[in-house]
């Protein structure tokens, strides 16, 4: 499963994983300021969501196979996000951070539900720029 190499190199990394099968880790060099920077401006929200992410996770398989774009936009992202962190721009980073909220979503339509939008409706009218909402989704109970 990919989802480790995250957690087995740690820190902030570009993980790209080739066609032969083949992993290429890039690890990030961040300057001090742009981390601190960073952390400041992070929330860290409890959706109170909780469930099993099979079932949303075997509809985004299906749906995939038809969005070739959609995940070729989200891959682009990527790189582009790359650039707005190591530059310390963090309103572009956080723009694009909404950009894949919105590309994601497209994915299933389990990914969000009712409580989830609007928590993160509301963050946007705060002022928030963007944000990654952890985990497969889920679907009210």
């Amino acid at each position: 499963m990919r989802i480790e190499f995250a957690a087995a190199f740690g820190n902030l990394n570009i993980i790209r994983f080739n066609p032969d099968d083949s992993v290429n880790v890039e690890p990030l060099a961040v300057d001090e300021r742009i981390w601190y920077a960073l952390e400041a401006s992070l929330m860290l929200i409890y959706t109170g969501v909780s469930g099993s992410s099979n079932e949303i996770l075997s509809e985004q398989r299906e749906s995939i196979r038809g969005r070739g774009r959609v995940l070729s936009e989200m891959r682009d992202m990527v790189y582009e996000g790359r650039e707005y962190f190591l530059k310390g721009l963090l309103d572009d980073f956080g723009r694009l951070l909404n950009k894949g909220w919105e590309l994601k979503k497209s994915l299933a339509s389990g990914i969000t539900n009712p409580k989830i939008e609007e928590i993160y409706r509301r963050a946007i009218e705060a002022g928030t720029l963007g944000g990654k909402v952890c985990g497969a989704g889920g679907r009210e109970t």
